[in-house]
């Protein structure tokens, strides 16, 4: 299956089902050292990209502006990933009042241009 997101292509497939990358590939990534030239670009966008949980196994897909989900998650286990354009400083997330912790983040670049233009962060 692959998704049409603008500037990004994006398959089912390797260790991140929603992400075209191999884990060797993001092996590399965690390797790559920043360093800062200019200022970042402000945060300007934020969505959920993507839930699956115990009670619903099947990735949800969400639209733009979708804001809660249609299928029904739930049990012991939900991952939710956002994918946020951007940069900012206050990071929190909450889901019914409870405060989610961050498990991972994956770097996204639109252009290859080795500049970070925001983040899936799950």
């Amino acid at each position: 299956m692959v998704l049409s997101v603008p500037h990004l292509l994006i398959k089912h497939t390797y260790l991140f089902p929603f992400v075209d990358i191999t884990p060797e590939e993001y092996e590399q990534q965690k390797k790559i050292s920043v360093i800062p030239y200019a200022s970042a670009p402000p945060f300007s966008y934020v969505e959920v990209y993507v839930a699956v949980s115990t009670n619903y196994p099947t990735y949800e897909y969400f639209s733009q502006n979708q804001l809660s989900f249609v299928q029904d998650h739930g049990g012991a286990e939900i991952y939710i990933v956002t994918e946020e354009i951007g940069y900012g400083h206050i990071r929190k997330a909450e889901l019914n009042g409870s405060k989610l912790t961050e498990k991972q983040r994956l770097f996204i670049d639109y252009n290859n241009d080795t500049i970070v233009d925001g983040y899936y962060i799950w």
